[in-house]
């Protein structure tokens, strides 16, 4: 099935903004914005990637500090 391509119109004094004609959905066209939110995303998946490994390294210190006791 092949998709038509669909046609976009300038929002009025929105120049980072289109709106598509079929979907009438707004479309942000800013790569740079685009570009920022990736780069915030990713740094927030390795910070709570990291908080879980800190988790279950003190998760295994506990243990094994009441496994001595």
């Amino acid at each position: 099935m092949k998709h038509s391509q669909s046609k976009r119109s300038q929002v009025e004094n929105h120049p980072s903004l289109q709106r598509d004609t079929r979907t009438n959905a707004i479309v942000n066209n800013d790569q740079t914005a685009y570009n920022r939110y990736m780069n915030r995303k990713q740094a927030g998946m390795k910070q709570r990637a990291e908080i879980d490994e800190l988790r279950n390294e003190i998760e295994v210190l506990k243990s094994l500090l009441l496994n001595n006791k």
